[in-house]
């Protein structure tokens, strides 16, 4: 009865998550095809894709959730390998672009709605590296728990 529970909950967080991550695109995708082609971004696009980055973060925050409900109650379910290695790609990748807006951001002048959108873009694309990084720690230390308990 109880893995029955797990498995139910874990698949509401999954299920939770997979809708924010799809409701986000939406939002993404509806600023990005309403923006006037040479008007470049506006507030109305920048507030849209805001929005949308944090509901896209939020999603992946639902998703790992459930991974890591699920290895708690039944072990290991998932590789915390993956979730390590794609941690890793997704925080060199949002700091790669961090990187570059703040490059571009250094003149004088205040910066453009395009520069700041392009580092909010890289900061939720480093937390969610750092979502699956540390989820990976997590599996991993229940794993390791659970071997011990079993041995």
């Amino acid at each position: 009865m109880a893995d029955e529970k797990t498995n139910n909950e874990s698949s509401l967080w999954l299920n939770v998550g997979i809708g924010f991550i799809l409701g986000g695109a939406g939002f993404l995708a509806f600023a990005y095809y309403t923006k006037v082609p040479l008007a470049g971004v506006g507030t109305l696009d920048l507030s849209l894709g805001l929005a949308g980055a944090f509901l896209i973060l939020t999603g992946v925050t639902s998703a790992t959730t459930s991974r890591i409900i699920a290895a708690m109650e039944r072990g290991s379910s998932s590789p915390a390998v993956t979730h390590r290695n794609v941690g890793l790609v997704l925080g060199f990748i949002g700091a790669a672009i961090m990187i570059t807006a703040g490059y571009r951001s250094m003149a004088p002048v205040v910066p453009t709605l395009k520069q700041v959108a392009l580092g909010i873009a890289g900061a939720m694309i480093a937390m969610c590296g750092v979502l699956h990084f540390f989820s990976a720690r997590i599996i991993a230390q229940i794993k390791e728990k659970a071997s011990g308990a079993a041995a």
